[in-house]
């Protein structure tokens, strides 16, 4: 459940994110993205003990397969390579991994776009592959500026680790895409849940 001290902890996140992002996104857009980060990034904890209830309780073999690799939720900043067999190639912008995002209708899968937002694992299909949970920001980035100004404020900023410097930095990466990318295309993508994916986020 959500204590109320849980709940005053998000509040000012919501307000930060709030005043940081009103220029650019509604009021649903903001709830969305902090929403991602509180439970995802900055309270892991939070999601990873939920998994753990769940996962205690009868659920389908199928559902707590697709649930068990939850447990470590992805911030992916990363550029499109390429596209294969409805599957399109995300490659780290500050790591050498590359995940595979099934391509929705209307997708804008442009190479060099640069992708970033919360994923979560479905490993069903193929190594590394992911789905979205609520959303992902696609921008067009022709020449790697955005890419490249990101990659220099992370070598900067002194985290070993990626997930540390995207925990620090999340909303001044938002806020770097939208001032640099203004009057240019940024496409949110929300994702449409099928089958077992669907029935497991349901659940929560």
């Amino acid at each position: 459940p959500i204590t109320p001290a849980v709940h005053a902890e998000y509040e000012i996140f919501h307000r930060e994110w709030t005043t940081k992002l009103n220029g650019f996104w509604d009021e649903k857009e903001i709830e969305y993205a902090v929403s991602e980060y509180f439970f995802y990034v900055a309270r892991q904890d939070l999601w990873k003990r939920y998994l753990i209830k769940v996962l205690n309780d009868p659920i389908r073999s199928a559902v707590r397969s697709v649930v068990e690799t939850w447990q470590e939720p992805l911030i992916l900043l990363g550029n499109i390579t390429g596209e294969k067999n409805g599957l399109v190639a995300i490659k780290e912008v500050l790591g050498d991994e590359t995940y595979y995002l099934e391509k929705q209708p209307d997708m804008p899968v442009e190479k060099d776009s640069v992708v970033f937002g919360v994923a979560l694992r479905d490993e069903r299909n193929r190594e590394n592959g992911i789905f979205i949970i609520n959303s992902l920001l696609f921008v067009k980035d022709g020449n790697h500026s955005l890419a490249n100004e990101i990659s220099k404020l992370a070598e900067s900023s002194g985290f070993d680790k990626h997930n540390d410097f995207y925990k620090a930095h999340m909303i001044d990466i938002y806020q770097s895409i939208h001032s640099k990318t203004e009057g240019l295309v940024v496409d949110v993508v929300k994702d449409e849940l099928m089958g077992i994916q669907k029935e497991a986020v349901e659940i929560f």
